[in-house]
C-alpha cells in the first residue's frame, strides 16, 4: 500500500513541484490573514484564483508538449532575445529576493517554535538555523540528480500537506461556513481589497507559469501524454485549493473566532499555543515544508 502511494506521488512529481513552488510562506501568510480577518468569507477568491491557474498551466503545458519549447524559449523566438532576457532577469531577481524573505520567515518561525521546547524559553536564533538549512539544501543539490531532487521534493511537499491537514483537525470550521465562503463578497476598505490581491498573487504566480514548461520539458512528455499531463495539472491545482483552504480554515477556527489578526506567518504559531505544543508543532511542520519546498 505504502509502495503504491509512493509510486503514485513520484508519478505526480511535476505537479508536486508546482505545488511546492506555489505554496510558500507568502501564501501561508495571505491565507491565514484572510481566515483571521474574514473567516471563510474569502474562500471564493481561492477557488477562482485556482481555476485561472489551472487554465494557464494547461495552456503552457500543451504549448511545450506541442512545440517542444519552454515559455522563455518561445518568447525568444517570437519577440527576440531582449524580451526573453528581460523576463528571465525579472524571474530570477524575484526568486532571489523571495528566497531571502522565505528563509527569514523560516528562521523566525523556528525560533518561536523552539522557545516552547528549549529550557529558559530561548529559541534557536535565525543566525544559527538559516545557515544550517542553507548548507543542507546546498548539499542536496551537490550530490543529487533530477530524479533525486524530485524524491526530496515529494517528501517536503507531503510534509507540508500533512502539517496543514492535521492542523485542520484541531480547528475544523463548520460546513455551513465553508459553503458561505463560496459566495463572492468584497470586504469594505482598502485592506480587504489588498488582501484579495495578495491571495490572487500568491496563487496565480507568474514564476509558476514560467517554471511549469521547464518541468514538462525535463519530463520529456510527448503529445500522446497530454492526458497524463492533464491529470498531473488537475492534481496539483486541487491540492493547492485543499492546502491553502486548510490554512485559511485553521486561522478562521482559532483567530477569527477570537477577533485576532495577524500580519505574518509567525503570528499564527504564537496564537496556536493555547491548543497545545502538538498543534503548534504540526503547523510549524507545514510552514517548514512550504518554505523549504519553495526554496528547493
Amino acid at each position: 500500500m505504502l509502495k503504491k502511494l509512493w509510486l503514485f506521488l513520484l508519478s505526480m512529481a511535476p505537479g508536486l513541484f508546482l505545488l511546492g513552488y506555489n505554496i510558500g510562506t507568502g501564501s501561508v501568510t495571505s491565507m491565514a490573514s484572510a481566515g483571521a480577518d474574514y473567516g471563510m468569507g474569502l474562500f471564493w477568491t481561492l477557488i477562482i484564483s485556482a481555476l485561472f491557474t489551472y487554465v494557464m498551466i494547461v495552456a503552457v503545458t500543451r504549448l511545450t508538449i506541442a512545440s517542444g519549447d519552454t515559455l522563455l524559449t518561445g518568447m525568444r523566438k517570437i519577440w527576440g532575445q531582449p524580451v526573453a532576457l528581460a523576463a528571465c532577469i525579472m524571474l530570477v531577481g524575484s526568486d532571489i529576493f523571495g528566497m531571502m524573505g522565505v528563509m527569514g520567515i523560516i528562521g523566525d518561525v523556528l525560533q518561536e517554535w523552539t522557545k516552547q521546547w528549549l529550557p529558559g524559553g530561548v529559541g534557536i536564533a535565525p543566525i544559527v538555523s538559516i545557515p544550517i538549512l542553507m548548507i543542507a539544501l546546498g548539499m542536496l543539490f551537490w550530490v543529487g540528480k533530477h530524479s533525486f531532487f524530485e524524491k526530496i521534493l515529494v517528501v517536503m511537499v507531503v510534509s507540508m500537506a500533512a502539517g496543514f491537514l492535521i492542523s485542520l483537525i484541531f480547528t475544523v470550521p463548520s460546513p455551513g461556513e465553508i459553503v458561505k465562503g463560496l459566495v463572492p463578497m468584497i470586504p469594505e476598505g482598502a485592506g480587504g481589497k489588498m488582501l484579495i490581491g495578495g491571495m490572487v498573487g500568491t496563487t496565480l504566480c507568474a514564476a509558476v507559469i514560467a517554471v511549469r514548461p521547464i518541468l514538462v520539458s525535463e519530463a520529456g512528455w510527448k503529445p500522446s501524454q497530454m492526458k497524463e499531463a492533464g491529470k498531473d495539472t488537475l492534481f496539483s491545482v486541487v491540492m493547492m485549493v485543499v492546502l491553502s483552504g486548510a490554512v485559511m480554515a485553521c486561522a478562521a477556527g482559532t483567530l477569527h473566532a477570537r477577533g485576532l489578526h495577524i500580519t505574518k506567518a509567525i503570528d499564527m504559531v504564537a496564537t496556536l499555543e493555547p491548543l497545545g505544543k502538538m498543534a503548534t508543532s504540526v503547523f510549524v511542520f507545514g510552514i517548514l515544508g512550504a518554505g523549504l519546498s519553495s526554496v528547493f
